[in-house]
């Protein structure tokens, strides 16, 4: 299975990257929300311990390298005419080897992905540019060498991997005349964006879903690596260390609903993961019993954006936690720079209580924000501008 699928199969198939993953499924392009949460409470009847992961040391890619790369699936169109630009724009710097260019259509096609799932958030300064630069060198020939197509392990064309290295050099370079580059880099910028919010989203239902949820070293705050070596690097622990300190000191200085919208707006430093991470764990950890024995429930989302929303309840007597987790981040955002927070973005609609009344409390772990159920339309719930005011996740805690 690994050597045959995994490590050879997947270098080849490269229609979205991001679903080539060990122990994947290529052929299923993603899952709707029923299914979701059928497999939620499945797993809530008979595997209620069974561990969550979203990063391993085997990963072909990073949890937020796949979850920039998604958000591509939601504009086949833009990034069609995008790749017929890049391709036009890079053939000449393309180099035969054996009456054949380098790299191939195919390659060229994973190139391009990897590039947006992995660009650096300061990709400019000359040391991060070289290092990333190599980087995307050994990770191609790992690739072309998995892939048994125009090299391999066991017979390796090093003409044809020095031609794949010398076209990442060429388009590589900041030069006013690579068309490539710039182009590249505005689109990658607000695709940059709409992953980071896919990588909260995904970090919160991987907390609040039943089972164990895991974390791979060093994903604590954004990490953008590849499969093994790459994903092996030391991880700056230092740096988490002093990012949490960082956190812990401001809770005491501000408010917490502050707290959270500046590091939403910093979300680029990587705080804002961390944070996530802390507070719902913390959480988690103070009500065990409802994370591990609680009934799971979906709720249901109306409104004119209740496609962009997946939420769900955790129940164990009076108590409740409700969780709301955006999604479809392109169609949300106006431009990179846009936030996913407040009524004029999510305008009517309403996540539903978890068998509720009107009138009751609830405090959101994240800002310390209290709402109250009330009835809007036909449920009776929160609305999603109030849920997602200050931050673009939600974690309900039910005040008893």
């Amino acid at each position: 299975m690994a050597k045959g699928v995994e490590d050879t199969t997947f270098y080849v198939y490269n229609r979205l990257v991001s679903i080539n993953e060990v122990g994947g499924s290529p052929e299923r392009f993603g899952t709707n929300l029923d299914t979701f949460h059928g497999q939620n409470m499945e797993r809530s009847k008979f595997w209620p311990h069974a561990m969550i992961t979203t990063n391993t040391h085997d990963t072909k890619r990073s949890e937020d390298v796949r979850a920039r790369i998604n958000v591509l699936s939601e504009i086949p169109f833009e990034w069609k005419d995008h790749l017929v630009k890049w391709r036009a724009f890079n053939k000449k710097k393309k180099i035969v080897v054996d009456s054949q260019l380098v790299p191939d259509r195919n390659e060229e096609y994973l190139l391009y992905q990897t590039l947006i799932g992995t660009w650096p958030l300061e990709f400019k300064e000359s040391d991060n540019c070289a290092t990333y630069i190599g980087r995307i060198k050994n990770y191609m020939i790992k690739a072309v060498r998995e892939a048994k197509v125009n090299s391999s392990w066991i017979n390796p064309n090093l003409m044809y991997e020095d031609a794949m290295s010398l076209f990442l050099d060429e388009i590589m370079q900041e030069k006013p005349e690579n068309d490539f580059i710039h182009d590249f880099e505005i689109f990658q910028r607000f695709i940059s964006a709409c992953g980071m919010y896919n990588s909260l989203s995904q970090t919160l239902l991987k907390i609040v879903s039943p089972g164990v949820p895991d974390f791979y070293q060093g994903s604590e705050i954004w990490d953008f690596s590849l499969v093994d070596p790459d994903n092996r690097k030391p991880v700056d622990y230092g740096k988490r260390m002093a990012a949490i300190q960082d956190i812990k000191r401001q809770e005491l200085e501000i408010p917490c609903w502050q707290l959270a919208r500046k590091l939403t707006d910093e979300k680029h430093d990587g705080r804002v993961k961390l944070f996530l991470i802390y507070r719902a764990l913390n959480n988690r950890k103070r009500d065990r019993a409802i994370y591990e024995k609680g009934e799971y429930r979906s709720l249901h989302v109306l409104g004119r954006k209740e496609y962009h929303v997946c939420a769900l309840a955790r129940r164990l007597g009076e108590r409740a936690v409700l969780a709301a987790a955006p999604r479809f981040f392109m169609r949300l955002l106006k431009d990179q720079d846009g936030l996913p927070l407040g009524e004029d973005v999510w305008h009517d609609t309403v996540v539903e209580a978890p068998a509720d009344g009107i009138g009751m409390s609830y405090k959101n772990i994240f800002t310390e924000e209290v709402l109250e159920t009330a009835e809007h339309d036909r449920i009776i719930g929160f609305r999603c501008g109030d849920l997602f005011r200050n931050f673009p996740v939600a974690l309900l805690e039910k005040i008893v």
